[in-house]
């Protein structure tokens, strides 16, 4: 069982990856916004983060809040998916799926994720 943080804006896509990712046997935290997401991982860092990229509305700049988030959880090593509509990833080694995806693009992402070594 791997922690995963989700942050996505779109509340039915958000539950649907919540589901999904409890279905494959993980704890999982759902928010909608960098400051949610950078509050919870201070609170409960995670071993892991499912991120919209970019998030729409997002009261930092994606980057920063993006940066904040995965700093406030390093207690430990942090892994990163992002979900995109840009057919390239947005972060150098990170693992992403471009959107519209299904859930065996998602699981593959994970798989190879979770086999990889973590961000320090």
């Amino acid at each position: 069982m791997v922690r995963i943080l989700v942050l996505e804006d779109d509340p039915s896509l958000g539950r649907l990856l919540r589901q999904l990712l409890e279905g494959w046997g993980h704890a999982v935290e759902y928010v909608r916004d960098a400051a949610a997401a950078h509050q919870l991982a201070v609170a409960e860092p995670e071993s892991m983060f499912v991120v919209d990229y970019p998030l729409d509305g997002a009261a930092l700049p994606q980057e920063e809040a993006l940066a904040r988030v995965a700093l406030a959880a390093v207690a430990g090593p942090v892994r990163v998916i992002y979900m995109t509509s840009h057919p390239a990833s947005p972060a150098a080694g990170s693992a992403y799926v471009v959107k519209p995806f299904g859930s065996s693009e998602l699981l593959t992402a994970l798989q190879r994720s979770l086999r990889r070594q973590p961000r320090s």
